[in-house]
Parts: structure tokens; C-alpha cells; sequence
């Protein structure tokens, strides 16, 4: 079984409601014959930023997911980028040695539309676009968010 497997199955109990506490997640995933450890399930629900309220575990809002990925990719991208330019239809993004992978993540788990993927090396990034024209949009904005 995979993570990924494991937290989409997570996912679906969630959706049908809040959950009281993690023994009744455990419990629930046991049932869906899905074994898993309280450190495990600890990992996921952070990984899922899955929240406790006053009615128990539930999936943030869609709203709030993408608040938090904004955040956290602005703060990544202050952290990390020391230089950005467009290079056709690529963005080459230069940071400390590294660095370049961890922000490629943060680039690909943001779902910006004009990015089509990411390389990383060490210190280089490439962030792929359809053209020209969505490489500069996507440089400026990466300054934008940098200065």
C-alpha cells in the first residue's frame, strides 16, 4: 500500500465528516483493512494539513489550501531565489547551492498555470511554460513576490 493510497483513503473519510479523534481514524481505517501506525497517521494528517476544530479532524477548505500554498510558495520564493530570467520558454531561477530542488517542489505543488514542470539541479532551476510570453509573466512574477 502507498502513501498516496493510504491518504486518499484518509481523504474519504474525512470528506464524509468530521472525525472525533485519531483512535476513531485508526478505527475507521482498520475497517477499509488499512493498517496503519498512530506515528503514520500523525505524518499524514500533517501532510494533508488536515485540521482539529471543535467537532474534530476535517479537511481544510479548498479556500484555505490555497491560501496556504500561496503562503508558503511567497516565503520559499524570498528564501531561495537569488536571480530569475526568461529564457524562451523557460525560466531559469538561480539559487544558493542546494536549493533548487526544494523550491521546484514548492513551484509544482503551487499549480501555477503558466508553469508546465520543473528541473532542478543544484543550484539552477528550469521552469518550463507553453511560450515566450508566459516564460516573462512567470519571471516577473517570481521578482514580484522575491522583492
Amino acid at each position: 500500500m502507498t502513501k498516496r493510497y493510504r491518504q486518499g483513503r484518509l481523504a474519504e473519510i474525512l470528506n464524509r465528516g468530521p472525525v472525533s479523534g485519531q483512535e476513531e481514524l485508526l478505527r475507521r481505517l482498520r475497517a477499509a483493512r488499512i493498517r496503519v501506525s498512530q506515528a503514520t497517521l500523525s505524518r499524514d494528517l500533517r501532510d494533508m494539513r488536515v485540521v482539529r476544530g471543535p467537532d474534530g479532524y476535517a479537511l481544510p477548505s479548498a479556500a484555505s489550501r490555497a491560501a496556504s500554498v500561496s503562503e508558503d510558495l511567497e516565503r520559499t520564493l524570498r528564501e531561495l531565489v537569488r536571480f530569475v530570467a526568461p529564457a524562451g520558454s523557460l525560466v531559469v531561477v538561480k539559487t544558493d547551492a542546494g536549493h533548487a530542488h526544494a523550491l521546484g517542489v514548492a513551484i509544482d505543488r503551487s499549480g501555477w498555470q503558466d508553469v508546465v514542470g520543473t528541473v532542478a539541479g543544484d543550484d539552477t532551476l528550469f521552469a518550463a511554460t507553453a511560450d515566450s510570453a508566459r516564460a516573462g509573466k512567470l519571471a516577473q512574477r517570481i521578482r514580484m513576490a522575491v522583492a
